[in-house]
């Protein structure tokens, strides 16, 4: 159930757990313990237990919870649509099983500590829509195969000098941005969000989380702290204990963040998900070979080993799936009909083969896999034209109006995945990202050629689902998803969508009175 616990700095064991409960009158003690289970939305969900029932009754039996946590919306909603109805089931419990890898001090509350858990059945049974269940299944996958994930989320969030309170007596508008224009990049004016942003990144430090870099985005209000990969489950279980220091942090100061995808007419806060896959002696696998790598650079134009692997026009693969394979429709990122074989391609310079079919399984699974990636209605108000956010179905190298970016080199070279925004569970995200690749890798799918240019504007670029609707019916009939992910679990998230849509199309907003009231 438990994946070994890591003596990262920072984390807990139950024998230092144990000390700490028994100095309770000293500045460092711990009286109690958060159990957070991480629900469809990406928030933790559970409950306080002191420090003697967690390590007596907790760890030898779970937490009983209503099973309800994994079938309700942001409002704490339910309804008889999902496989296991809790009004049908009587709201019965599940049990919520400490992953001690993730013991550590809460970053907001210094007297408490927090552990994430996982959902089981009392059967014993893995509630396997439970959002790190669907993770492990993807990784499971991958180790199957020989294959660890590594992952780095990169999330965005905008910072008022309101707090929570003043913003919902304001309905969430107008609000004060903490800073007054666009500071990207900038090492001034940011004064007014300095103090929070630091409170935060010294709190996860503390927590044994490290950051990498921080700095404000365009949007005025906004900033990015980018904490250090790891492995995936790990990365996502940062991400949502930095989630929830952040907004409990803010709280405390008498401010408030957000992390909506599209807050107004703005830029939106973006989570682009940087992933690489490693062999189980460590190797990076997405690397090319060095037989295979000078292969290609002895096969390339001197003009090509000069473009810094930017994709030359008109330049295809003639990578052929297997002959026991039906053809791969080129829409799905198969074959690419004509042109130079691989090793010739600049686009594909330092690219393994296991690599090339991955990023095409991203191409290939997209449209029916952007549910995960943007669930919510808002979602799609980020990913429009004229924004940092993607629009189409592409890859480059180094090419940010792409929703697949390639960078780095060598052990670096990974995949930067451009589609989640700041309301996006990473749990499924990163189980998406890793299923796409899976589906390219076992279908030895072909990459075609690199977007050179701006993505947004060019022909021939099928477009991402443009609403909630679409992508939701897109994935409900994915074949793809079903074979990835059990029928369970699309389902259960298909419903999920449902349930937004139902709540956003019955809601009569402040746009329909404004344009209705006085003049219609």
């Amino acid at each position: 159930m438990n994946r070994p616990a890591r003596r990262h700095p920072g984390l807990l064991d139950v024998d230092e757990l144990r000390r700490l409960a028994a100095s309770t009158r000293s500045p460092d003690g711990i009286d109690e313990v958060l159990v957070g289970l991480p629900d469809l939305q990406g928030r933790l969900q559970g409950s306080g237990v002191s420090v003697d029932h967690f390590i007596e009754d907790v760890l030898a039996r779970g937490l009983p919870a209503c099973a309800y946590l994994l079938a309700v919306d942001v409002e704490m909603d339910t309804d008889a649509g999902y496989a296991f109805a809790p009004w049908d089931a009587g709201f019965g419990d599940f049990r919520l099983v400490p992953d001690l890898a993730t013991l550590r001090r809460a970053p907001w509350h210094p007297r408490s500590a927090v552990v994430l858990a996982d959902a089981w059945w009392p059967d014993g049974g893995v509630v396997r829509v439970a959002p790190r269940a669907v993770l492990r299944g993807q990784l499971d996958r991958l180790h199957r195969r020989g294959l660890a994930a590594l992952a780095g989320t990169e999330l965005e969030f905008l910072v008022f000098t309101e707090s929570y309170q003043q913003a919902a007596d304001r309905s969430y508008g107008g609000l004060t941005p903490a800073s007054r224009y666009n500071v990207d990049y900038s090492l001034i004016g940011t004064s007014d969000m300095d103090g929070l942003v630091r409170t935060i990144r010294r709190a996860m430090a503390d927590a044994g989380i490290r950051a990498e870099s921080a700095r404000a985005e365009v949007h005025p209000g906004q900033y990015e702290i980018v904490f250090r990969y790891d492995d995936a489950m790990s990365t996502c279980d940062n991400h949502v204990l930095y989630k929830t220091t952040a907004k409990n942090l803010a709280a405390h100061a008498g401010q408030a963040v957000t992390f909506m995808a599209k807050y107004d007419q703005g830029e939106g806060n973006s989570c682009h998900v940087h992933l690489s896959l490693r062999g189980r002696d460590g190797t990076a696998v997405f690397a090319a070979e060095p037989l295979e790598a000078g292969r290609a650079a002895a096969d390339q134009e001197p003009a090509e080993r000069a473009s810094a692997g930017w994709a030359a026009p008109g330049r295809a693969s003639t990578e052929r799936a297997p002959a026991s394979r039906p053809p791969v429709d080129r829409s799905r990122g198969g074959r690419a009909p004509g042109g130079q074989a691989a090793a010739e391609r600049a686009d594909l310079a330092g690219m393994s083969r296991l690599m090339r079919s991955f990023v095409a399984g991203q191409l290939a699974c997209m449209a029916e896999f952007t549910l995960l990636f943007a669930p919510t209605v808002n979602s799609y108000k980020r990913l429009a034209p004229g924004s940092f956010a993607p629009t189409g179905i592409a890859w480059g190298r180094d090419n940010r109006t792409c929703p697949v970016r390639v960078v780095g080199s060598g052990s670096s070279l990974r995949i930067e995945h451009r589609v989640p925004g700041g309301d996006a569970n990473p749990y499924l995200a990163v189980a998406g990202i890793l299923a796409a690749g899976l589906y390219g890798i076992d279908n030895d799918l072909a990459l075609p050629p690199a977007t050179a240019g701006n993505a947004f504007t060019a022909s021939g670029v099928t477009r991402l689902p443009r609403t909630l609707r679409q992508a939701q019916r897109l994935w409900r009939s994915s074949e793809i998803a079903r074979a990835a992910f059990g029928d369970d679990v699309v389902d259960h998230l298909a419903h999920a969508a449902e349930a937004e849509l139902t709540s956003y199309e019955t809601t009569v907003t402040d746009w329909e009175r404004r344009r209705a009231f006085e003049r219609l």
